[in-house]
């Protein structure tokens, strides 16, 4: 809920092209310089495998089995064309047996003998060119590629993708692409989860922590008879005290300013023809649903589908000012996202409430590279210090890294025609089974901040939504006794053990813990 996919898919589409670009490009002066130079062609390549195995094997990333066979087949006969080519150049003269005689047996001489007449050397025909000046006029040509297209990219990242940046990013040229990427758009703004296998909170990171409890619904003065209670009314109730948590009469440090709420309709992405929650003629799932639908699901806790009121907390830490208005300390993001899902359910004249927390890690180290770039200053030198840096891989790497990019992109390309020719019978299990932000992220915290943010905003939110259920219960003439016997164990009590502890523990009031053989010694007490 931090982020935006569009723009995402937009670069991702762009960096495909820019790399097949790349790699096209560069096969292309290694195909075009091995007609009239193969033997300097065949070094550059030699080269750059050489640079790329010292570079993996320096970094830990050792080469596997068969990727050693794989370099020596294709290197030792680029080394014998490299060394033939060598011996060729090396006399200067075009004598192919380097003693100055074409054939190794001389010239007649005036009385038709052989071998006594010296041959006057004849200059080679051809290139005069020196092999290794051949060998950096094609990896000049190579380095210039790679350059404008890194610096493409990082101008990219760092201009057209840096943060507060509005637009929705490159345009892709296929209209099949772009009307995919405008329906995940839409589909990431949308109140319906339909999730694929055991995960309904796809997308919001590892489960924190988790309760539920039931309560029946009576009156506050005594009595057995049920109290009705409008299920809507108790969530609507709930989402304007979680909304004060931001509320402008609060000052602006204490409010929790990254505080999103959203209600949601989860439901498993597995149904057959007649589904309502898929669009029959795109053959897609639905992505909103109307206020009053939301309702209906509210009111029918027994459906296949399930209301959840998501809170999303993003842990951005606000900037220090002092008195007078100077910035001490910049603010930081975190890069983690709390999420609480509550399920408010009235059903037996009784109220089932049950909360799940879940924390969204932060992104891994190799999604914050970018983090170090200039903001589009230096970019063109910042290109040509990573080109060189990757030489060795953009020319030895380019055949088998545009094999791959062809191959990707008609893989995408038969996916897409399958979606489109499809039919409802096809359509079995619709559900999510992926999401970019979280693949891309820690399971869990990493800095202890990041461990505190995950605690302080999973207790903040659980706690406000405890007391507004109370105090909306109350004001029903509900009693609440029970409800805060529990939360106040649950909230307000702990156990912290050191060492070893092999007896029973318990916690909060009135809680007793008895072990097993305590037990049966106690009842033998009383008997005797």
């Amino acid at each position: 809920m931090d982020y935006d996919v569009e723009p995402v898919l937009r670069h991702a589409f762009r960096a495909r092209r820019l790399w097949l670009t790349q790699h096209a490009a560069v096969c292309a002066i290694l195909l075009l310089a091995s007609i009239p130079a193969p033997g300097p062609t065949a070094g550059v390549v030699v080269f750059g495998l050489l640079l790329t195995g010292a570079a993996r094997w320096i970094g830990g990333r050792r080469p596997k089995a068969w990727q050693l066979v794989l370099a020596a087949l294709v290197a030792l006969p680029l080394l014998y064309g490299l060394a033939a080519a060598m011996l060729t150049q090396s006399d200067g003269f075009g004598q192919p047996d380097g003693f100055g005689q074409p054939d190794g047996f001389g010239q007649p001489d005036e009385f038709g003998e052989y071998g006594t007449a010296p041959v006057e050397p004849v200059p080679a025909e051809g290139s005069t060119w020196s092999p290794y000046l051949l060998m950096l006029l094609i990896g000049v040509a190579v380095l210039a590629v790679t350059v404008a297209v890194r610096s493409t990219m990082l101008r990219a990242l760092t201009v057209e993708l840096r943060p507060g940046q509005a637009g929705r990013g490159a345009i892709v040229p296929s209209p099949r692409v772009e009307e995919q990427i405008a329906r995940l758009s839409l589909a990431q703004r949308g109140n319906i989860l339909l999730h694929s296998g055991d995960n309904p909170f796809l997308g919001s990171g590892g489960v924190l922590r988790a309760w539920s409890m039931a309560m029946e619904l009576k009156p506050d003065e005594g009595g057995d008879r049920p109290v009705s209670v409008d299920p809507v009314e108790l969530n609507r109730y709930v989402k304007r005290r979680l909304a004060a948590l931001r509320g402008a009469d609060l000052r602006e440090a204490e409010r929790m300013s990254g505080l999103t709420l959203r209600d949601q309709i989860v439901s498993a992405g597995v149904g057959g023809q007649g589904w309502p929650l898929v669009d029959v003629a795109a053959l897609v799932p639905y992505s909103h649903a109307t206020p009053q639908a939301m309702e209906s699901v509210i009111r029918h806790p027994q459906a296949s589908v399930r209301h959840f009121l998501r809170a999303t907390v993003g842990a951005n830490v606000t900037p220090v000012h002092s008195p007078d208005g100077r910035m001490l300390i910049p603010g930081e993001h975190h890069s983690i996202a709390v999420s609480t899902f509550t399920h408010l359910a009235v059903e037996g004249g009784m109220l089932y409430v049950e909360t799940v927390s879940t924390v969204l890690g932060p992104l891994g180290p190799r999604y914050r590279r970018i983090d170090g770039y200039p903001d589009g200053t230096g970019v063109a030198g910042r290109a040509l210090l990573e080109s060189c840096r990757d030489f060795g891989e953009s020319v030895a790497l380019a055949p088998v890294r545009l094999v791959g990019c062809l191959r990707r992109m008609a893989g995408l390309a038969r996916a897409m025609r399958r979606a489109e020719t499809g039919v409802i019978e096809d359509l079995g299990d619709f559900g999510a089974r992926f999401d970019l932000r979280q693949a891309t992220s820690a399971a869990r915290p990493v800095t202890y901040l990041q461990r505190l943010d995950a605690e302080k905003y999973t207790k903040l939110i659980e706690r406000r939504i405890s007391e507004a259920v109370i105090g909306y219960l109350r004001d029903a003439g509900i009693d609440t006794s029970e409800y805060e016997r529990r939360m106040n164990v649950y909230n307000n009590s702990g156990v912290f053990i050191n060492g070893d502890n092999y007896g029973a523990a318990a916690a909060g009031p009135d809680a007793e813990a008895v072990r097993g053989d305590d037990a049966g010694r106690a009842a033998k007490g009383k008997d005797d």
